[in-house]
């Protein structure tokens, strides 16, 4: 009689053990859907995110590149000026009047470096967002969840 009793209390433990695997496989299986279904959310919102990002650097490297077109044709107009500038200090040397209209001509050329340098500084801050842009974006991806 007692093995039928530790049979009956072994069955039965066996069968609560076979119970509490299958809730625990179909917990696992859930736990997997889900974390499936979450990769690809991230992989989603990466791919969001890695698309801004792109979409924000082509935008910051268009504009500075026209920064840097313009700032190469005043560079040559300014390189032009200067030069002329030079030539006309040798003329110019003789005729007090036109001594002073050179140092009018100098004062717009500062007037103008003092520009195109606002304009750089500015471009430099623009590339400067950029990076910042790309080290949040990093920064998040390191803060997502790894698999």
């Amino acid at each position: 009689m007692k093995n039928k009793t530790v049979e009956f209390i072994e069955s039965d433990v066996l069968k609560n053990l076979q119970t509490e695997v299958k809730k625990l496989e179909s917990k696992k299986l859930s736990l997997e859907n889900e974390i499936s279904e979450k990769n690809k959310e991230l992989k989603n919102m990466v791919q969001s995110v890695t698309k801004d990002v792109d979409i924000k650097i082509n935008e910051a490297n268009n504009d500075i590149q026209l920064g840097n077109n313009e700032l190469a044709k005043k560079e040559a107009e300014l390189i032009k000026r200067e030069k002329q500038i030079a030539k006309r200090e040798e003329e110019l040397e003789i005729i007090h009047k036109e001594v002073e209209d050179l140092r009018q001509v100098k004062e717009m050329f500062a007037i103008e470096v003092k520009g195109f340098e606002q304009t750089k500084s500015a471009i430099y801050e623009q590339g400067k967002k950029a990076e910042l842009l790309i080290e949040q974006y990093d920064k998040k991806l390191q803060e997502l969840p790894q698999n």
